[in-house]
């Protein structure tokens, strides 16, 4: 682009496009429409190899319809350990699934504490709380802090759904598992701390597990349990808890990862180790959940691809935050794509660069003789080897 006087000269050979994508008119795209494609009836490309393609997203309409609860974080696992006699048993695993959706914190502790406990035959407990007992639930927003989780075994001493030592099952402990099914439920619940390299600091090793939770202890023969160590006998009903260091997490996705199959656009996400990827636009979720957000970026980051030459469009939306495709639960979406084109000029502009420093002197054919005396070549030039040294 250039001026004469005041009249702004163009050049039209390529002109901008601007491409309206709607979900409603997707090809190969299901219930989740996360990936989307649209195929053109003619292929689109830079009129020659002296043009590059600028591409940007001009602007992205939908609904926050994104679940706080997905496959990644709606998993724990609660482990029940126990002695016969001496012998450490089997433990007891219960795994609580809570259904992907959208919650908020009272709904999501009614899923978890309808899973987190069971009592076998009517006998012995496992889990977290009291099985069938809606006074010590497993679960429970903190009475000190309503922005964290608190969660509690069940109950010992008089009383205590632990009742009195029984050589056949000799309660040891109960525990969350930490690992990578349980890590995102236990994440968003707040209930893991970490430290500055990103390692769990409260999580300790219990059997061949790592967990977070609580040993109960026993005098032996005829007495009841206690979650103090050394032991002393307990006279009144026993319960203790834990609550979780960090706040509650239920804001499900920050953003979405635009991502432009196939064309390569020199970025780098955290989700995928920032190695140089294919998204194009990292669109902030605005709107409350069920809320419309219309994205129109004041500056958009523009990606240079050269050799332009498409006919279909793949779009994929993924959590920003994780990488997981997100579900837009059938809700359609609209995508605005504006590509420009532009002149390529790839001379040297610094003073230095023209002179020749840190440029690479490579042959313009396989059988050109290197020139290795150009100023700044990187080599020290030609030397006459000395007098009797041939």
């Amino acid at each position: 682009m250039s001026s004469t006087g005041s009249v702004q000269l163009l050049n039209i050979q390529n002109k901008p496009l601007l491409f309206s994508l709607s979900t409603r008119q997707g090809k190969q795209c299901d219930s989740t429409l996360s990936d989307v494609t649209w195929q053109m009836q003619e292929t689109v490309t830079a009129v020659d190899d002296n043009f590059t393609a600028i591409a940007n997203v001009d602007s992205m309409v939908f609904y926050n319809a994104f679940a706080n609860i997905s496959a990644a974080n709606n998993k724990l696992k609660i482990l029940s350990t126990y002695n016969v006699g001496s012998t450490p048993a089997t433990p007891n695993t219960i795994t609580v699934t809570v259904p992907p959706g959208h919650y908020d914190i009272n709904s999501l502790l009614v899923s978890i504490n309808s899973q987190c406990n069971s009592r076998p035959g009517g006998t012995f407990y496992y889990g977290m709380g009291v099985n069938a007992n809606n006074t010590y639930p497993g679960f429970i927003i903190s009475t000190v802090d309503p922005s964290k989780i608190t969660f509690s075994p069940p109950t010992a001493g008089v009383g205590g759904a632990l009742s009195t030592w029984d050589t056949n099952h000799i309660y040891t402990g109960f525990y969350l598992i930490y690992d990578s099914d349980t890590k995102g439920l236990m994440d968003t619940l707040g209930l893991v701390e970490y430290n500055q390299s990103n390692q769990p600091i409260n999580i300790f090793p219990v059997d061949a597990y790592q967990c977070l939770g609580f040993n109960v202890f026993t005098g032996g023969s005829g007495t009841t349990y206690s979650f103090t160590t050394p032991w002393v006998a307990p006279s009144v009903l026993l319960t203790t808890s834990a609550t979780g260091l960090n706040c509650i997490d239920l804001g499900g996705p920050n953003a979405l990862s635009i991502s432009w199959e196939a064309i390569y656009a020199s970025t780098r996400n955290s989700f995928e180790n920032l190695k140089s990827g294919d998204t194009i636009a990292i669109v902030p979720i605005v709107g409350a959940y069920g809320y419309k957000t219309i994205w129109e970026p004041s500056s958009p980051f523009k990606c240079i691809i050269p050799n332009f030459n498409i006919n279909q469009f793949r779009i994929i939306v993924k959590n920003a935050d994780t990488g997981e495709l997100v579900d837009f639960q059938g809700n359609n979406w609209l995508i605005n794509l504006r590509i420009e084109f532009c002149e390529i000029d790839n001379t040297y502009k610094s003073e230095m660069a023209r002179a020749g420093n840190n440029r690479n002197v490579l042959p313009n054919m396989h059988n050109t003789v290197y020139d290795h005396t150009l100023p700044f070549s990187g080599t020290s030039g030609h030397k006459r080897p000395k007098h009797g040294s041939y």
